[in-house]
């Protein structure tokens, strides 16, 4: 699912006229566990010449109370 996350981002970035100027798409993924886990993780395109997607993650436990 990431890896087709980061096709999105890459083509919405290259091609989608309203993000190709600035290449500021994000994409906001979200897996919820049978364990009551959920990943968090957000998608988006290093402004860095090398152009890398980016993937940073939260790990969440919803019995955990969230401020």
């Amino acid at each position: 699912m990431l890896i087709q996350g980061a096709s999105i981002v890459r083509f919405a970035n290259s091609f989608v006229d309203a993000y190709s100027t600035g290449g500021t798409f994000v994409l906001v993924v979200v897996f919820i566990r049978a364990e009551g886990l959920i990943d968090r993780f957000l998608l988006f395109q290093s402004q860095l010449p090398d152009r890398k997607v980016c993937i940073p993650a939260l790990h969440v436990k919803l019995v955990d109370p969230v401020c």
